[in-house]
This record gives C-alpha cells, sequence and structure tokens, in this order.
C-alpha cells in the first residue's frame, strides 16, 4: 500500500509601502503649484514588483484660486465723454469685490462710486448692470464687445449698455455670471509612469493620480480624505527615480495658481 504525502507550502508577501508627505511649503516664489519631491538615496521599485501603484491618502488646498487674471481683467467704458478702462488686479472676486474695486476707480476718476455697479440674481446666477448717469453728461457706457472681463460676468453676448444723462439705467446679462470657475483640483504625478492607464476628456493619456472637489466656501482650505483612494497602477519599475514632480491643476488640466499659499497631500506608493 502506496501512501501519497502533499506537502503544502505557505508563501507569506509582504507588502512594501513608501509614503511621501508632498508639501509646497518649501516652494519659493508665488506660484506654489508644481511641487518637486527628491528622493536620496533614488527611489527604486523593483522589477519584480507585482501591482506597484500610487494613491493619494488625503490632501488639503486651500480655495483662493483666482477668477480674474490677465486673461478676463478689462472694463471698458465712456463715461461723460472720456474713455477710461479699467483693469482689475489678479485675485479671487465676490460680485461685492467686483462693486468695491471698481467704485474705488470710478471715485479716483472724480465720479460717485456708485455709478455702475453690478447686482447678484440668486435665483438663475446672472448679474444686473445698474448705472447711474446723473449729472454725468454724454452720459455712460460699458462697451462689452471691448472688454476681456464680459464672459465673467456674463455679458459676453449682450450689446453695449448706455445711460443717457440724468438717466439710471438697468441691464441683466444674457448668461450666468462665472464667478466659481473651478469645478475640482487634480493632482498629477510625473515621474512614476501612470499616464498609461488614465485618460482625459479628450481621450489623451494623463498623469492625474487624485482629485478633489471643493466643498468649502472659497477663501477656506478644503480638506479632503477619501474612503477609498484610487489607486493608479505604476509602470516605473526597475529602475532609479531620483525625483517626482506633483502638478495642481483644475478641471482644465491648467496648474492652479494658489496666490502663495501652501498646500499638501499624503502619497502612498505600494507593491507586492
Amino acid at each position: 500500500m502506496s501512501i501519497l504525502v502533499l506537502t503544502l507550502i505557505s508563501e507569506h508577501h509582504t507588502m512594501s509601502h513608501k509614503t511621501l508627505i508632498v508639501s509646497s511649503a518649501n516652494v519659493t516664489g508665488n506660484d506654489k503649484s508644481q511641487v518637486k519631491y527628491r528622493f536620496s538615496p533614488p527611489l527604486v521599485i523593483p522589477k519584480i514588483a507585482v501591482n506597484p501603484y500610487v494613491e493619494v491618502l488625503s490632501s488639503q488646498i486651500w480655495w483662493n484660486s483666482p477668477n480674474i487674471n490677465s486673461t478676463n481683467n478689462t472694463l471698458n467704458f465712456t463715461l461723460g465723454g472720456v474713455a477710461r478702462q479699467w483693469v482689475a488686479d489678479t485675485g479671487l472676486y465676490s460680485v461685492d469685490d467686483i462693486n468695491s474695486a471698481l467704485g474705488y476707480y470710478v471715485k479716483s476718476i472724480g465720479h460717485p462710486s456708485d455709478t455702475i455697479k453690478f447686482v447678484g440674481r440668486g435665483y438663475d446666477g446672472k448679474l444686473m448692470c445698474e448705472m447711474d448717469a446723473t449729472n454725468i453728461v454724454h452720459g455712460v457706457t460699458i462697451h462689452w464687445s471691448t472688454s476681456s472681463m464680459a464672459t465673467f460676468l456674463g455679458f459676453g453676448t449682450n450689446a453695449d449698455f448706455y445711460a443717457a444723462y440724468n438717466i439710471e439705467a438697468t441691464q441683466v446679462a444674457n448668461n450666468k455670471a462665472i464667478f466659481n470657475s473651478l469645478l475640482y483640483w487634480a493632482i498629477e504625478c510625473v515621474g512614476l509612469g501612470t499616464g498609461s492607464n488614465f485618460y482625459d476628456e479628450q481621450g489623451k493619456p494623463t498623469s492625474i493620480i487624485h482629485t478633489a472637489v471643493p466643498d468649502v466656501e472659497t477663501g477656506r482650505q478644503n480638506t479632503f480624505q477619501p474612503a477609498h483612494p484610487v489607486r493608479v497602477p505604476i509602470q516605473a519599475t526597475g529602475q532609479q527615480i531620483p525625483e517626482l514632480v506633483f502638478n495642481l491643476t483644475d478641471q482644465n488640466h491648467q496648474r492652479v495658481d494658489t496666490l502663495g499659499e501652501d498646500w499638501n497631500c499624503i502619497v502612498q506608493i505600494s507593491w507586492d
């Protein structure tokens, strides 16, 4: 009688992790949108690594990305027969901020600060432009067609707006104002070979490893800690990785201006 003995060998695999605290605190200058994380010695993910991936465990980002910059900061108008141009400083504006800054400029050229002002219509997101041409000879005209701010305010398709001498007039924007232009943040990681696995809206490879939707008021810090972080596969194995580059972008994959405020995230690289 022969006896067959089966021996079961249990092989224990230990998951390897590399945790990175990525912060823009050490980035000099006002542009904090890119962080370079350097390794010493270089990071090496073994060639034989099984299922290597990267995930973002949490992120903290200030929601102060400018909604007005050099591309949409001019308002052209004729006031009392004199052509004027108000150029807004880069920043994150509300309707009240627009009225305050514009009013300061109008007052500085000798007219009441409320000569031109904007009022929000909460029920449809559109603005009303109110002009008071009392005692202003030749009246007031806003030239939407040449104002780069027009689309931002919702007046991009409106006809130029005229208030005659001693007349108060109101014009309603044809479209919604775009004060909250940021839909979500994305964090890109360059250096791990993640771009061959995910694609953007146009079907192009993207190195995004994390997205976060603002859930706080503008001007506050947004903290996001996903219950189930997305595990993004890594292709860069069996090679030395001296540094990783992390970019903070918006939904259009454009790097975000944080106005000098720092952002951070906790990144974990894992493999079997």
